[in-house]
């Protein structure tokens, strides 16, 4: 039966509860530094903004909210080299 698993809880340890955690694509866990939290929220904002823009019919904050996703990945990425630089 399709989705029946949904719904059961998970046994995380007591130590992941609250933490800032992602789950990296080769399978193990690292936190996000200020520049990668803050960058993914610029990017966030920015799609925010786009779409307020293209409802409204204002072409700048469409615009302004791209530039802002940009940025945003931008810092990201600097977040990320810090990141495995230090580690």
């Amino acid at each position: 039966m399709i989705g029946r698993h949904l719904g059961r809880a998970h046994n995380f340890p007591a130590w992941s509860r609250g933490a800032t955690i992602i789950i990296n694509p080769n399978m193990y866990l690292t936190t996000m530094n200020k520049d990668e939290i803050e960058g993914k929220g610029k990017q966030i904002k920015g799609q925010i903004r786009e779409e307020v823009g293209k409802l409204t019919g204002n072409k700048t904050e469409q615009l302004e909210g791209k530039i802002e996703q940009v940025e945003g990945g931008v810092q990201e990425g600097i977040g990320k080299i810090k990141r495995k630089l230090e580690g």
